[in-house]
């Protein structure tokens, strides 16, 4: 799920990224990435609250019931991997100023941080303690990326995504796992179509930025029949 959405965001976005600031520069740069981060909050979201309702059913499905506890740890592995996709972007002005030994440092100091998160959590909260790990560790690697990517790019976060879309993640969740079916397929499903139904229908009603872009697509589609 984070390669085939959040990673491929990401991936299409980082060649955008190195030709504007080839191009057209930092500013150019800088309303691109506050751009692309409104849409990747919304869409990661999106993927955080329909596999986080769905956690339990999905490996009961994919492997067998007695897995379904290992369902409680899929939210916090799809928060962490939502921070790690994160990083080329919050890290952007490390590799266009191609710092490689700061990114080295990183990646080391990343890596035995999870080393030293793991040993200490998994003992006392057991496989949550592994997705605790995970969510802390790229979540600091994020802020540490774009700590050293600063004087290069100014990242502005768009805090107004998270007050609109963390509220309606919340709300569509809380719809989605009242719903309990008689099979584990039609749950997930169920609840995978009805989270994600009230989620893009809140962000239509409630976010400029999405429903105009939702509008631009539109009027592209209906260009092209008109052709």
């Amino acid at each position: 799920i984070r390669a085939a959405l959040l990673g491929a965001m990401v991936s299409a976005a980082y060649p955008t990224c190195m030709r504007l600031w080839e191009v057209e520069g930092r500013e150019a740069l800088t309303k691109f990435l506050s751009t692309f981060l409104h849409y990747y909050i919304a869409v990661s979201l999106l993927v955080i609250l329909v596999v986080s309702s769905i956690g339990g059913e999905l490996m009961s499905f994919l492997a067998s019931s007695k897995y379904r506890a290992g369902g409680e740890v899929v939210p916090l592995i799809i928060i962490g991997m939502t921070f790690q996709s994160m990083l080329m972007i919050a890290g952007v002005g490390l590799y266009i100023a191609k710092k490689t030994k700061i990114i080295m440092w990183l990646v080391l100091v990343g890596g035995v941080s999870s080393v030293v998160a793991n040993y200490f959590l998994v003992p006392i909260f057991g496989i949550r303690g592994a997705g605790m790990s995970l969510v802390a560790v790229f979540l600091l690697l994020t802020i540490a990326y774009y700590y050293f990517s600063r004087d290069m790019v100014d990242l502005r976060f768009p805090t107004r995504a998270l007050l609109v879309f963390v509220p309606l993640a919340g709300v569509a969740w809380l719809a989605a796992v009242n719903v309990q079916l008689q099979s584990d397929l039609a749950t997930l499903v169920a609840r995978t179509l009805l989270g994600s139904g009230v989620y893009c229908i809140g962000a239509l009603s409630f976010d400029s930025v999405i429903r105009g872009k939702a509008l631009e697509m539109l009027q592209r589609v209906r260009a092209s029949r008109a052709r």
